[in-house]
């Protein structure tokens, strides 16, 4: 995560092992939403505490994620 006003990491979140290989993501105000191609996997980032909240497998080689 980047603190657009200091320019800074503000922290750093681990999505999985090596390999996991994020791909694509998705902001709200509720949520992060990132796409881990190598995992088949969506990782669901809570924006205030910076903790992954929830980790879904999607199927092999997700290519994008849309929120609507």
């Amino acid at each position: 995560m980047i603190d657009i006003g200091s320019h800074r990491v503000a922290a750093t979140i681990a999505l999985g092992p090596p390999g996991t290989d994020p791909f694509d993501l998705e902001v709200t105000s509720e949520a992060i939403y990132v796409i881990n191609q190598g995992a088949g996997i969506l990782t669901v980032i809570d924006p205030r505490s910076h903790k992954v909240v929830a980790t879904v497998t999607v199927g092999a080689g997700p290519y994008g994620v849309a929120v609507s």
